[in-house]
């Protein structure tokens, strides 16, 4: 039941979810790719395929295909998928193998994030196709079927995160970095966390598995990172942040940089991980931030040539994946889990991209 007053209730086409535990997926990697086998997908196909492997890049099985990279999100679990197609959510089980299609009520989903217990997802929606930038917030329940509202907010919100322990909102709108309590299925105002500068704003918040530190990036301006078919590419120039919930205040780890990938945390919360790419001369470094419990420090691992994309740590800490484009392929690495021995684990022309740690 919407416990909520005023809480819209809506019904999936589907019953509620099955199986549970560790799932068919956990350890793998999920990642999206343009191509099926050897075949390369036009570049005008609106669909990227998905698959799984493990982290020795053996076991590589297809399970679905998306409208985008990055469109699918593994749950806790393991034994489940959602995913957006044409602005809408799908859940995929493995356990036993179905499809659901979420009937969010009209809304148009603009991202996902499973809670912790692997049931409940938390989704930003905006109220056209045509808008981009989400206002609302609601949570599916697959073990009901339904859909509750959280918030409707007058103003974009730019960037989201959930706590650890699922019971925190922590979002990027116009009063700068906020925090919001879950209660009864809605959502109550904690106090902004941090104060934007003016004409500023924040993304890729990510929470600390332990709860206590979120990093973030500010976003002070943007340059031109490239050329594509005549026109200019645009890309962000960002700080990094890392606020500290205990001591109730914000460090800033690095100045504002252009290409700066967004931030993983290691399993044990006293490590960052962040790739800076240089477009110009297509090399990335990658960069290591530890905590030594009172102040934070920076290290450079390692430098690649190509733009890096980082995925960060397996659940247990001991490997390290990320993805490096180069010469017109991109393939997923993975190293130990201080970043040391990095291989290739996708063959050499594969277009793959943005790998996901399931578990």
């Amino acid at each position: 039941m919407c416990a909520a007053p005023g809480c819209a209730k809506h019904h999936s086409e589907s019953g509620a979810e099955q199986g549970g535990g560790s799932g068919p997926l956990t350890g793998k990697l999920l990642f999206s790719s343009l191509r099926r086998g050897k075949e390369e997908l036009p570049s005008h196909f609106r669909v990227v395929a998905y698959y799984v492997m493990d982290r020795a890049g053996r076991e590589r099985h297809p399970i679905g295909v998306s409208a985008a990279p990055n469109a699918m999100l593994p749950n806790p679990r393991g034994n489940a998928v959602v995913y957006l197609r044409d602005q809408k959510l799908y859940l995929r089980y493995f356990d036993p193998d179905k499809t659901v299609a979420v009937n969010t009520g009209g809304r148009v989903v603009a991202r996902a994030l499973w809670f912790p217990d692997g049931r409940r997802l938390l989704f930003a929606w905006h109220p056209r196709p045509d808008k981009w930038t989400p206002e609302g917030l609601a949570v599916f329940d697959s073990s009901t079927s339904d859909v509750h509202d959280l918030a409707q907010f007058d103003r974009p919100i730019d960037g989201l995160a959930l706590s650890p322990d699922g019971r925190t909102v922590v979002l990027a709108d116009h009063r700068g970095l906020v925090k919001m309590r879950m209660e009864d299925w809605g959502l109550v105002f904690d106090g902004a966390l941090v104060a934007n500068i003016p004409g500023y704003r924040a993304k890729h918040i990510v929470w600390s598995p332990n709860g206590r530190f979120i990093a973030y990036q500010v976003v002070t301006s943007q340059v031109v990172i490239g050329h594509e078919s005549g026109t200019d590419v645009r890309g962000d120039v960002t700080s990094l942040w890392v606020y500290d919930t205990k001591a109730s205040q914000a460090q800033q780890l690095r100045e504002a940089t252009a290409g700066m990938d967004t931030p993983a945390w290691h399993p044990r919360s006293d490590t960052i991980a962040y790739a800076v790419a240089d477009y110009r001369f297509s090399r990335s470094r990658l960069y290591f931030a530890d905590w030594s419990g009172k102040n934070w420090s920076t290290r450079e691992k390692m430098v690649v040539d190509g733009i890096m994309k980082i995925s960060g740590w397996s659940a247990d800490g001991t490997a390290f994946a990320y993805t490096v484009g180069a010469k017109g392929a991109s393939r997923i690495y993975v190293a130990a889990g201080d970043g040391s021995d990095p291989h290739p684990i996708s063959p050499p022309n594969a277009l793959d991209f943005l790998p996901k740690w399931v578990g």
